[in-house]
Order: structure tokens, then sequence, then C-alpha cells
């Protein structure tokens, strides 16, 4: 999904390079038609937390450390890569762009996956510590900004809203007089995935007379 960026920034004029996790890694470091570089670092385990993905992340930071003296800029997709490296971008005095993708520690709470409470204060406070290190934070809603405002009062500045968009399709047909509307809600109840605006959707479909499901 980061391509297309690297690739815009590439055209830019900007020198780019992807650190990423493989099942294997290439002999030499590749190079695509848009001149974006590739560097890999072995993974062979995804979606959960294992010692595997632990060494593998262990195990990149040679790699990372040679990438990112070399660099301006370092841009961290997800909570688990700042986590891991976003200490080191600070020590070499990098700027950092912190593309959180949602509310990582917040949805392990909220799935129950994590649910000690003296596991949940601790990472409060390292979210704070992610917060202050990055130059740049991307969230995905205003709901989500408007929660790191309250985690780091004054990091306004930093803040940038910029939706997980999937390609825009126009409503070229009016569903309002169908008997037969279907919506579909993708996310949980937590504050910041804006349930309550998918509700008042709802109510205004009822004052309009729509019948819906």
């Amino acid at each position: 999904m980061f391509v297309d960026v690297g690739r815009s920034l590439r055209n830019e004029g900007f020198n780019v390079t992807i650190l990423s996790a493989s099942d294997g890694v290439a002999s030499a470091p590749e190079v695509d038609s848009a001149g974006v570089n590739y560097e890999y670092f072995i993974r062979r385990s995804y979606g959960k937390f294992s010692f595997s993905a632990l060494r593998s992340m262990l195990g990149a930071y040679g790699k990372f450390i040679s990438l990112v003296r070399a660099s301006d800029i370092v841009f961290f997709r997800s909570y688990p890569t700042i986590l891991f490296f976003g200490f080191i971008a600070k020590i070499f005095g990098k700027k950092v762009i912190f593309d959180t993708r949602g509310l990582f520690f917040e949805e392990l709470i909220d799935s129950g996956k994590v649910r000690s409470q003296y596991l949940i204060k601790p990472l409060w406070v390292l979210e704070k510590y992610l917060l202050l290190i990055s130059n740049v934070v991307i969230c995905v809603t205003d709901s989500q900004k408007d929660y790191y405002l309250n985690v780091l009062r004054g990091a306004g500045s930093k803040m940038v809203v910029i939706p997980n968009c999937a390609p825009v399709n126009s409503i070229i047909e009016d569903k309002s007089k169908s008997s037969k509307l279907e919506l579909v809600y993708v996310g949980s109840l937590v504050k910041w995935h804006s349930p309550q605006l998918v509700k008042e959707i709802c109510l205004e479909l009822g004052r309009i007379g729509t019948p819906y499901t």
C-alpha cells in the first residue's frame, strides 16, 4: 500500500527506500521501475505476537541502522515498527513520520487481547512517548486526532488526518425509495471509529422514511 506513496515521492526527486518483512531476503537490494529501492528482512510469521516474530524484528536492527543513517526522514507505518525502531531514528536526529493506522493499544484493550490493568497504564505512557518522538502523526479520523490531543495536549500542530480510503465510486442510483436498502458498518464501537456518526445516518434515514437494514 505504501509503494504508490514511495513512487510518488521518487517522481518528485526524493530517494526512497522501503524496508519490509519477507519470507526470504534477496542477495542484493532491489530497485523497481520507478527507482524505489527495496530492502528486506526475514519474517515467516504474521498477524500474531510470537518469539519468531520478535527475533525477526531484532534481526532487522543492523539493516535499519545502516538505512536510517543515510536518510533524512523515516516513515513508520504502524505502531509495531515505531515501537521497535523509533528511538533509533531519534538518536540519529532524523525526522519521524508516524503513520498510526489506528489506535493499536486501544484496539488491543477493546478486543480483550490485553486485560491486565497493570499493563494498560504503561501502554498509555508508551503511546505518549511515541507521539513525543514523532514530528508528524498521521490519524485516520478526526476522532482519533481528538484522542491523541487528550493524550498529549498542545500537539495539534503535528497531527494530520488522512482517512483510509478505498477508490471513490460515485453513487449513480438513488436508493432512498428502495424497499431493500442494506448498509454495512465496518468498525468497532470505540469512539474514534465514529459509531455515533453511523447512528446519526440511520436516524436520518428513519426521519425521511427510508426503510433500511
